[in-house]
């Protein structure tokens, strides 16, 4: 039998995989908006992962003598007006993430880890999709650059979410940033 802390933390792992699921499936719409197939399909993959995650805790749930609870999943964001702003809603994620951690630190109750937890899992997300955008065909170079730079900080944010450690966080959010800078001219000239 699962005691309620880990019932608890279960749940609210299998609600986080289907708000994945859900946002997944709210990128591919927007891919498929602008006509770019390759996106949906990967976005498409990835929501039918988050919905295998899912299941695989709802039934440890249950072989445990547990009870699987199912709670109202947050609304995904539908769209981002430009890859600006998917990099503000990211570092959004990692700023929240961040504070979670520190107050973890502090021995801080259970809630504290599942929204650290929740707020990592959305900034890699939305770094996932501004990877997964990126035209590697006619981005030569700067794709390529780019594409290992996304890879570097999705392993990075693994690391800090696993040691619960804020200064790589930080880490990342000084490289978004960074990138970000590049793009807020190309936003301000209407690009």
């Amino acid at each position: 039998m699962l005691d309620k802390r880990m019932q608890d933390a279960l749940n609210g792992q299998i609600n986080a995989e289907f708000y994945s699921a859900y946002l997944y499936l709210s990128m591919s719409a927007q891919f498929a908006e602008l006509g770019m197939a390759g996106g949906q399909n990967w976005m498409h993959v990835q929501f039918q992962e988050e919905l295998f995650h899912a299941q695989k805790f709802f039934d440890y749930v249950i072989q445990r003598g547990g009870r699987a609870l199912l709670t109202a999943i947050d609304k995904p964001d539908q769209e981002w007006a430009t890859a600006l702003a998917m990099f503000e809603h990211a570092l959004a994620q990692l700023v929240t993430a961040q504070g979670c951690m520190e107050r973890i630190q502090g021995n801080l109750p259970w809630r504290e880890v599942k929204a650290k937890g929740t707020a990592i899992g959305k900034a890699v997300r939305l770094i996932s999709q501004l990877d997964g955008s990126l035209d590697m065909a006619r981005g030569g170079e700067i794709a390529r650059n780019l594409r290992n730079l996304y890879g570097y900080m999705l392993n990075r944010l693994t690391t800090a979410n696993v040691n619960n450690d804020p200064a790589i966080v930080a880490e990342v959010m000084s490289l978004l940033r960074t990138i970000k800078v590049g793009w807020d001219p190309l936003v301000k000239d209407g690009r």
